[in-house]
């Protein structure tokens, strides 16, 4: 009996991997290379609006009062962040990588958002330029982006293996309390520095409507993934208490997680 022939390279060679988030993305080497493919192009073609040897002339796509250097930033930014959640799952916790691992599926919301900040961000140049270019609010933006990048680059390579992006209802055997590195500073790194990242994005586009909006969604998210996980009235902590006992109460006791009204 032959072997089936797979109608596209995508679904060829499809890799095992650990709990998917929603199984939309194909886990197969082609997927992951063809992802990391297009991010890679994407950044780099954010990039060259923004050097100053190479002369565009864009207005045959894009009408000149379209023209935005904070999209341009905006994307690379993007970029950037999601080929470091795979590089950090890679380089740091091996058995956890997948296709998932860019956290391109990361919901309809996630995607609305970013679309919502987008159109926010050209409807004010059209109509509001002085907004859009204000210097102070793009580097404020930029800096908070920055920290919030690291941060959360830094809680998955601190916490490797037992870093992941799924909450655990049941402790693995790889799962160790990590209280060392950034984790001493900040209870949940990884969150807070999404959060800052996230609001760091809109304020480079200058847009105070997005900025609420993803501050909104946010605390919705982190509410609902940290208090109310899955369909069971248990939340993060609780598990977190459950594997770790006294060690992460003390833990708990001493390191804040500046997130208020919610951990």
């Amino acid at each position: 009996m032959s072997a089936k022939i797979p109608s596209t390279a995508l679904y060829a060679n499809q890799i095992e991997s650990p709990p998917r988030l929603n199984g939309s993305l194909t886990n197969s080497a082609f997927s992951i290379s063809l992802i990391a493919f297009t991010l890679g192009a994407v950044f780099g073609l954010s990039l060259l609006p923004g050097l100053s040897v190479i002369n565009l002339d864009l207005s045959a796509i894009i009408p000149t009062a379209l023209h935005s250097t904070q999209v341009s930033l905006y994307l690379v930014i993007l970029c950037w962040f999601h080929l470091w959640e795979f590089l950090s799952t890679a380089g740091w916790n091996m058995t956890k990588t997948s296709v998932d691992s860019y956290l391109l599926n990361n919901g309809y919301s996630y995607t609305a958002a970013h679309a919502f900040g987008l159109v926010s961000h050209y409807l004010l140049i059209l109509f509001y330029p002085s907004i859009s270019q204000n210097h102070y609010l793009i580097i404020s933006g930029l800096a908070l982006v920055v920290v919030g990048q690291v941060l959360r680059t830094l809680a998955m390579v601190h916490a490797s293996e037992s870093f992941s992006h799924h909450v655990a209802s049941f402790k693995q055997k790889d799962h160790k309390l990590v209280t060392n590195g950034v984790y001493r500073i900040v209870r949940h790194p990884s969150y807070l520095g999404f959060y800052l990242w996230a609001l760091g994005t809109q304020m480079i586009l200058t847009n105070p409507l997005s900025f609420i909006a993803f501050a909104i969604i946010l605390h919705r998210f982190f509410t609902d993934r940290i208090k109310h996980i899955l369909l069971i009235l248990a939340d993060e902590e609780t598990y977190l208490v459950k594997f770790f006992g006294n060690d992460y109460q003390s833990y708990k006791n001493n390191v804040y997680s500046f997130f208020p009204y919610i951990i």
